[in-house]
């Protein structure tokens, strides 16, 4: 799967995909893709988490970068 792949890959820990999942600092819905799949993004401090909301499914994982979290930190102000 996808998912498993890009997590071992990018070495992000369970915690930090659950904090995100959790506690995110921000939320998109991503709308649908050019396959017709339905996406919505939790940015998490340490991750970041792509889902299928129609299954509950994580379908991607990466490291939240630095100028996301300053980005949502600026909007919080």
């Amino acid at each position: 799967m996808h998912f498993y792949d890009r997590k071992s890959e990018r070495t992000i820990p369970e915690e930090d995909i659950i904090d995100a999942l959790l506690h995110p600092i921000h939320t998109e819905d991503r709308g649908y893709n050019a396959r017709q799949q339905h996406g919505y993004r939790y940015i998490g401090r340490k991750a970041t988490v792509n889902i299928n909301p129609e299954d509950a499914r994580i379908t991607t994982v990466w490291a939240t970068g630095l100028d996301k979290l300053k980005q949502y930190r600026e909007e919080d102000k």
